[in-house]
């Protein structure tokens, strides 16, 4: 296999596409329950980081401390927030503590992938219970982009901006449970931030291009 490409800012992997044994690739995955792989040839599953027994236990763990897992990709931490609400499991007491003192560290995602990340948790049924989560871990900040953009928002959201986004929220999961037509990801995102932003934010925008 090919050596794995080194981290780069801040320790973040921003290339690694390389494939190797299949050992390899398990410890390149992010969480054990994510990590599992099945051999069609003596049907069982295959295990090499402990992610069975983590699956059986209902438990979110890294592959390696978490504090190093998220520091080469800060996203990981929105997925293990995702994984938790879907599946309905628990966080390892160390992935909780490394969410509660790294959440700061989701601005060094690039907004794209933030953007992406957040129209699959607001499309997926479940969005109210992943935002609540999101909440309490002190990451909708820094994944909304709230001090980097806090002339775009009302000075409440830049406070707290789940009570704001509670009845979209709310709207959004309840459209998914009536089997609604699928709502685009794109318009689920503009939904969120428009009630996010500050009434004469198109006011503003529009002054600016004149």
């Amino acid at each position: 296999a090919q050596p794995r490409p080194g981290p780069a800012r801040a320790g973040m992997i921003v290339r690694d596409n390389v494939y190797g044994t299949p050992s390899e690739d398990a410890v390149r995955r992010d969480f054990s329950v994510n990590a599992l792989a099945f051999d069609p040839k003596s049907f069982s599953v295959i295990d090499y980081v402990g992610g069975l027994e983590d699956l059986q236990h209902g438990i979110i763990r890294t592959i390696g401390p978490p504090d190093a897992s998220f520091a080469e990709d800060p996203v990981r931490m929105l997925r293990a927030i995702r994984f938790k609400v879907r599946l309905g499991f628990s966080l390892h007491p160390a992935v909780e503590a490394a969410l509660r003192s790294m959440a700061g560290q989701l601005t060094l995602a690039t907004r794209h992938r933030l953007a992406e990340e957040m129209q699959r948790f607001l499309t997926a049924g479940q969005a109210e219970a992943v935002f609540a989560e999101f909440r309490r871990f002190g990451l909708l900040e820094p994944m909304l982009g709230l001090a980097e953009h806090r002339r775009y928002f009302r000075g409440d959201a830049l406070e707290d901006p789940f009570p704001l986004l509670l009845p979209f929220l709310r709207a959004l999961d309840s459209w998914v449970a009536r089997g609604g037509e699928p709502i685009s990801p794109t318009v689920a995102l503009l939904g969120a931030l428009v009630a996010l932003a500050r009434p004469e934010l198109a006011r503003d925008l529009k002054g600016e291009r004149e």
